[in-house]
C-alpha cells in the first residue's frame, strides 16, 4: 500500500508542478475542479451516501456551484475572495468540531447533512483560493 502511494506521488507531483507553472489560470482551475470533484466523490462515501444516483446528484450540485462561481466572477474575483474567506472561517469552526468530536458522528440525517456541508466548505474555498493565488498577478504563479 505504501509503495503504491509513493509511486503515485512520484508520478503525480511533476504533473501537478507542470500544471501550476505552465497552464493559464482558467485551464488550471478547470483541471483542479475535476480533481477536487473526484475527491468529493470519495467524501460522499465517507458521509455514508451509498446510492450512486444520490452521489452523482450531489456531485453535479457541487459542479454547478463551481460553474456559478466562475460565471459570477467573470469581471472580478471578489466572489472568489469571499468564498475563500468563508472557507477560512469554516476551518476555525472545524477546530471546535475537533473539541466535540462526537458531534455529527452518528448515522442520523442531520449528521449526514453536516458532513456533506463540511465537504463542500472544505473543497470549494480551497478551489477558489487556488484560483486566486494562481491569477494573482501576471506570471504570479511562476514566482
Amino acid at each position: 500500500m505504501t509503495r503504491t502511494r509513493v509511486i503515485t506521488a512520484l508520478v503525480m507531483a511533476p504533473v501537478a508542478i507542470a500544471a501550476i507553472l505552465l497552464l493559464p489560470t482558467p485551464w488550471l482551475v478547470a483541471l483542479v475542479a475535476l480533481v477536487f470533484l473526484m475527491g468529493m466523490w470519495e467524501w460522499f462515501k465517507l458521509a455514508e451516501i451509498d446510492d450512486t444516483l444520490s452521489r452523482t446528484i450531489l456531485l453535479l450540485a457541487n459542479l454547478l456551484l463551481m460553474v456559478l462561481l466562475v460565471w459570477a466572477s467573470a469581471r472580478s474575483l471578489v466572489l472568489f475572495q469571499i468564498v475563500a474567506l468563508v472557507g477560512a472561517c469554516w476551518w476555525l469552526l472545524a477546530l471546535l468540531w475537533l473539541r466535540f468530536f462526537d458531534f455529527a458522528s452518528d448515522h442520523q440525517t442531520y449528521a449526514r447533512v453536516f458532513k456533506l456541508a463540511a465537504g463542500t466548505l472544505a473543497i470549494l474555498p480551497a478551489w477558489c483560493a487556488l484560483g486566486l493565488i494562481h491569477a494573482g498577478q501576471d506570471n504570479g504563479h511562476r514566482w
